[in-house]
């Protein structure tokens, strides 16, 4: 262990709203008392990620007392410090990561493992310690899918038109669960780059898959009327960010899911409200990956799941920590 005892503080509590630990915080506590969880990006203030996690150890640890000592911190980790990260958090003994912008393609050269999720998508969300290091998972394109399904949203169909908007991480998971639910993608991007390699990639994992892709800037004139449009971009974590696509090209019919979440309404969603158009932002999928995401950390739920009340109770905590209303069942 690098710090003496006398230097080492004890574990950090249950961080309160906006509280971020930074690496040399971490690399100053002693997290031998618990067990630790965290969510990795940066920026990582906005994270409600620890909120949510720790709603539902609260049930757990209900009927089993052993998750009354499991913590889910922030944790603050700039791009050209996530090798450093990685090493130092599984000396401390942090049994589960989650990774956010702009973390997880990167991270996927330093795993010992990775899922078929991680390949497929081409990036990974969701680490999992094991003897050997850790592995990688994808739970972005599974808990999109689910919140979009699912109640209070209900608003997407299998084989439905989707204009994708973005390029990055998020883009290959989101992409490659619409191409599984036979969806027809129109994905865009501002840089042609990264709209370029995640077409190649997708097309790798679908060879038959028929994928669109246009340059925001030029976008064609035989887009889908009514898609499912769905942001994948950052632009909307900040309240005064652009929105990243123009809604006046779609008509009526088009729905609206903006993968950014806060306490503001992005520029994106309040076009969505002009126009009439059903919108939601981030915070189901945050919440279906999520849960997906406690499951794979924990033995006994790996493959069933996590209970539903232990699932209802972070979809409450993730509205509750930002102090909006769910939105209503478009169904």
């Amino acid at each position: 262990m690098e710090e003496s005892h006398r230097a080492s503080v004890t574990a950090p509590e249950i961080p309160g709203p906006g509280e971020v630990l930074t690496l040399d915080q971490v690399r100053a506590a002693d997290f031998s008392g618990v067990t630790p969880l965290a969510v990795l990006g940066y920026p990582i203030k906005h994270s409600v990620s620890p909120q949510m996690h720790n709603a539902a150890l609260a049930v757990l640890a209900r009927s089993d007392p052993k998750f009354s000592n499991w913590r889910y911190y922030r944790i603050e980790v700039p791009p050209e410090r996530l090798k450093e990260a990685l090493d130092l958090l599984a000396a401390k003994g942090f049994l589960g990561l989650n990774l956010t912008i702009p973390h997880k393609v990167e991270v996927l050269e330093f795993l010992k493992s990775k899922h078929s999720s991680s390949n497929v998508y081409g990036s990974a969300n969701t680490l999992a310690f094991s003897p050997d290091g850790w592995e990688g998972y994808n739970t972005d394109g599974v808990g999109f899918v689910e919140a979009v399904l699912s109640p209070p949203i209900s608003f997407f169909s299998r084989s439905d038109d989707v204009v994708l908007v973005g390029a990055g991480g998020a883009a290959r998971a989101v992409g490659a669960e619409l191409l599984r639910n036979d969806s027809r993608p129109y994905i865009c991007n501002r840089g042609l780059v990264r709209l370029n390699e995640v077409v190649r990639v997708l097309s790798v994992s679908f060879p038959r898959a028929d994928i669109h892709k246009f340059d925001l800037a030029h976008p064609p004139s035989d887009l889908p009327r009514a898609p499912l449009v769905v942001n994948v971009t950052s632009l909307g974590l900040k309240a005064d960010d652009p929105s990243p696509i123009d809604l006046s090209l779609f008509g009526p019919g088009t729905r609206v899911f903006d993968t950014t979440y806060g306490r503001h309404r992005s520029a994106l969603l309040k076009q969505a409200d002009a126009l009439g158009f059903p919108a939601s932002n981030g915070l189901p999928m945050l919440v279906h990956q999520g849960a997906r995401s406690l499951s794979l950390w924990i033995a006994e739920f790996k493959d069933k799941g996590l209970p539903p009340n232990a699932a209802a109770a972070m979809f409450v905590a993730a509205y509750s920590a930002l102090g909006i209303t769910p939105p209503h069942n478009h169904a």
